[in-house]
């Protein structure tokens, strides 16, 4: 039979808030981290050693999402819950998330927007230069430039069609959306 605990920790309220993730949105490092504990599963115990497992489910960002409840990652991070974050399991999920997936993510990202960068210098110093055989590696340059944030700019796009505009413009994907959509029409109109 289930405890109170189990029938409510997956109901959410008007704001589409699990009590974890409630706890996390208002700081409540101890309701949080007593919530936290629930959530871990004991596997074995040996003498003073116990072995807890944690499943992720509403913790970790889903890769496809079935309900539009945001994950306690998200929460903490949009809430700047840095007391919580920078703690016991969240800092051991945080760490092993930066490693696996958000490291990588953020060098390919910082890499493409420093070749980014440096291809619309190029373009504009050459333009300046004001020579006509310059004119196709400038075009070269700036067909890469906008190539390589088109297909980013258009999955954000799709997204904001499939979610909406209501919902989209409340969320970062918006930000995303106009830093693509800028750097698209960045390199052309500098020439």
């Amino acid at each position: 039979s289930k405890g109170i605990y189990d029938e409510m920790s997956e109901h959410a309220d008007q704001d589409q808030h699990t009590p974890l993730s409630l706890a996390a949105a208002k700081g409540s490092h101890d309701m949080f981290f007593h919530l936290m504990s629930k959530k871990m599963h004991v596997e074995w115990k040996f003498g003073p050693v116990t072995c807890r497992k944690l499943y992720l489910e509403g913790i970790d960002v889903p890769l496809i999402r079935r309900k539009q409840q945001p994950s306690v990652m998200e929460v903490l991070v949009d809430h700047e819950r840095l007391d919580i974050i920078t703690q016991g399991q969240m800092k051991k999920i945080f760490d092993a998330k930066w490693r696996k997936y958000g490291q990588r993510v953020f060098l390919a990202r910082f890499y493409k927007a420093i070749t980014f960068t440096t291809l619309l210098l190029i373009t504009s110093f050459l333009h300046h230069a004001g020579q006509m055989v310059w004119m196709a590696p400038l075009a070269l340059l700036d067909f890469t430039s906008v190539a390589m944030y088109a297909p980013d700019c258009f999955r954000e796009l799709a997204r904001l069609v499939s979610h909406g505009p209501s919902s989209f413009w409340m969320t970062k994907s918006a930000t995303l959306l106009f830093e693509r959509c800028y750097a698209l029409l960045c390199a052309p109109l500098c020439l």
